[in-house]
């Protein structure tokens, strides 16, 4: 299930989070609850899907072409039905659609035809799957656009670079994504143009992007630096947490 991967994703929902509502706290609850389906589906369904193609255990459990137990295969069933209960239970929110939409485009990214495979398509495809994890906790406020634009470009910044460190295995694999079309030189500078791009958008909904931006850009020079994952890891939680106190100035 790769939990260590993704825990922090499923505390996305608790953006919509307002203290004052005292319904929020439930549905909060119930969002990160939900997200955690989502993620497990969308992690293990990869896993299984990437048997054959991935070399290090450590990122998958199942590398070397390991075939996935039932237990398993039963398991990432087991999670997108959870999301799917949670998310009928509140069908009058934006719960219901935000979670059918991150498990479809989960579902399309890893299985047959594996669209991330496909260059530029598998990694913007990544937005869909976490981006509407924002709408599965209590409701949104229209302030809360400014996070999600943020966090967008910050997560495609990272798939990037991600592409990029795994760009040799993909390609032994004969999967072929963005980072290895661009190559190296090519994908960093990517990296500067998503990251000016968030900007951009950002700027448009909110009077506050100066911060914002710079929060982007640290997040580009630090992540487009690193050598190994370990460093790329401490530079994606430092910029990360760079992210969240910018955010709240923001929203502010």
């Amino acid at each position: 299930m790769r939990v260590r991967s993704w825990w922090y994703f499923a505390l996305l929902p608790v953006a919509g989070l307002d203290l004052s509502d005292s319904a929020a706290p439930f549905e909060t609850l119930a969002g990160v609850l939900a997200a955690s389906g989502c993620l497990g589906f969308a992690y293990g369904l990869n896993s299984i899907t990437d048997a054959g193609l991935d070399r290090s255990a450590a990122k998958n459990p199942f590398a070397g072409g390991i075939e996935a137990p039932w237990r398993a295969r039963l398991l990432v069933a087991a999670c997108a039905g959870l999301a799917l209960v949670i998310a009928f239970l509140r069908s009058g929110s934006p719960a219901l659609p935000a979670t059918l939409a991150s498990l479809v485009v989960a579902f399309a990214y890893s299985a047959p035809p594996r669209l991330k495979a496909v260059p530029f398509v598998g990694t913007v495809l990544n937005a869909g799957i976490f981006a509407p994890l924002f709408w599965l906790g209590a409701p949104l406020g229209s302030g809360v656009l400014p996070t999600v634009l943020l966090f967008t470009g910050l997560l495609l910044q990272n798939q990037l670079l991600h592409e990029l460190e795994d760009r040799d295995e993909d390609l032994a694999a004969g999967v072929v994504t963005t980072a290895a079309i661009l190559g190296t030189r090519w994908s960093r500078g990517a990296v500067v143009v998503v990251g000016a791009a968030a900007v951009l958008a950002v700027h448009a909904v909110s009077e506050r992007a100066v911060l914002a931006g710079a929060c982007i850009g640290l997040a580009s020079l630090t992540l487009t630096q690193r050598r190994a994952r370990r460093r790329h890891r401490l530079a994606a939680a430092l910029s990360g947490s760079v992210f969240h106190i910018v955010t709240v100035w923001v929203l502010a």
